[in-house]
């Protein structure tokens, strides 16, 4: 898979993703760059610094092996790449994924809680978010079945399953 590097608003480049063994390595050549620049990758709403490119004769190379857990860091999905900047958001250059359908109508008691300030919570890399003041985890309802006896909170519009930690 590749994706487009921006400089200013102009591809310059590709961003290479590519499977080695347990490692998938992200790797670019940009002719003609000159000097210490920055790459930067965005996508789903989020941005993350991938690091310096490396200046040699040609131009900058950039290449690093991530394992699973730190490409789960990384932005999903990678939509662009840009040097020095973080990606301007444009129109997405793969599709929006469908909308979740919504869920069965559950029974009465586990109509949902009032709803609940999303800045008291932070969001885990999975999609789930914690509460480390109050030992509390919230999981997505769309991505489990609900159940008797389980609390469940609208938090930022969404519907969450929660336990306590």
């Amino acid at each position: 898979m590749d994706i487009p590097i921006f400089d200013g608003g102009t591809v310059i480049g590709r961003l290479a993703l590519r499977r080695e063994g347990l490692y998938t390595v992200l790797e670019a050549f940009l002719p003609a760059q000159k000097g210490l620049r920055r790459l930067w990758v965005a996508g789903g709403g989020k941005s993350a610094d991938l690091g310096l490119c490396e200046p040699r004769e040609d131009g900058l190379h950039f290449r690093r092996a991530y394992s699973r857990a730190a490409l789960a860091a990384l932005p999903s999905p990678l939509e662009r790449a840009a040097l020095d900047a973080v990606p301007a958001e444009s129109e997405p250059l793969s599709p929006a994924p469908p909308p979740v359908p919504a869920a069965p109508a559950a029974e009465p008691e586990h109509s949902p809680a009032p709803p609940h300030r999303r800045a008291d919570w932070l969001p885990l890399p999975d999609g789930s978010l914690f509460s480390p003041a109050r030992g509390l985890l919230a999981l997505p309802c769309a991505l489990r079945k609900k159940r008797t006896g389980v609390r469940i909170l609208l938090i930022g519009g969404r519907e969450y399953m929660i336990f306590h930690t």
